[in-house]
């Protein structure tokens, strides 16, 4: 990545965290190409439609997230890019509460035309999973369990996708 800060791509990832934190999931996917792909410890999407999905539930009000991001640092060029960021947001786990989590990102991306066609987000699964239901023996096994963390996530979003079509998110 040579061009830096302040390459389009790098502006680009900023306007994508800002319509994150402003809660546009429409903003936020259309910079996605069609074909994209997503993945972090949870997620898994294969198309713009996937994602879509995901930041309108991440994004909703309905699901009491009010997520805040901040970006420390994105770095582009024509086909690559890197960002630091910190999201804000509260998890509500059935049976476990409602705790605030404090997750630290380091996101790939991989552009085309102007668009992100590949974005991979890692973090410390069990750092995460600890913050997100609480410290015990549930948080560490979400923590180190790749499938689980998936599943709850597909399901999470699932429901919500459901209620969306049945106009109730």
């Amino acid at each position: 990545m040579s061009d830096g800060p302040d390459h389009p791509n790098a502006r680009l990832i900023r306007d994508l965290y800002g319509c994150i934190g402003a809660h546009d999931a429409a903003g936020a996917a259309r910079f996605y190409a069609p074909d994209a792909t997503f993945r972090d410890i949870a997620f898994r999407w294969k198309s713009r439609v996937g994602i879509a999905a995901m930041w309108r539930y991440i994004c909703s009000p309905s699901t009491g997230s009010e997520i805040e991001t901040r970006v420390d640092s994105a770095l582009a060029d024509d086909q690559a890019g890197l960002a630091r960021t910190v999201s804000f947001y509260f998890m509500d786990a059935p049976g476990f509460g409602r705790h605030r989590v404090e997750n630290h990102i380091v996101s790939t991306f991989e552009f085309r035309d102007g668009l992100i066609v590949a974005q991979r987000d890692s973090c410390d699964p069990v750092i995460w999973a600890e913050q997100a239901f609480g410290p015990g023996a549930f948080a560490s096994i979400v923590g180190r369990s790749g499938k689980l963390r998936w599943l709850v996530a597909m399901i999470k979003v699932g429901v919500f996708s459901a209620k969306e079509k049945l106009g109730r998110a």
